[in-house]
């Protein structure tokens, strides 16, 4: 038991440098996906969001990550609209256009 306390600290200290690492490359090519899969999943999670449906329509991926990208960008949506932001909703792309670009930068954010 003694070993496992003694190393809590240690596996804290990997953790923060490692998100230190990772958080300044989290915002990367906005509002560009900056990997190939990214746009696999999110614009599933556009089309859920702005549909308002539970059926991603697309099984080639497991629909629990589809339904907590949605979720978690649910959250921030109302948190910035009630914070006197813009509405994030209102603003999901269809992705119709162009595959890389994917509107608002925060979905990419919140699946990132």
């Amino acid at each position: 038991m003694a070993a496992a306390v003694s190393r809590g600290p240690a596996i804290g200290a990997v953790l923060a440098l490692a998100a230190a690492l990772r958080a300044p490359l989290v915002s990367g090519s906005l509002p560009y996906l900056g990997y190939t899969d990214e746009g696999h999943v999110l614009h599933h999670v556009a089309d859920l969001l702005r549909l308002g449906t539970w059926d991603p329509g697309w099984y080639m991926y497991p629909s629990l990550v589809l339904y907590l990208n949605a979720g978690a960008f649910r959250v921030l949506a109302f948190f910035v609209h009630a914070a006197g932001g813009p509405d994030l909703l209102a603003q999901l792309s269809t992705g119709a256009d162009f595959y890389d670009l994917l509107t608002p930068p925060s979905l990419i954010l919140t699946g990132r």
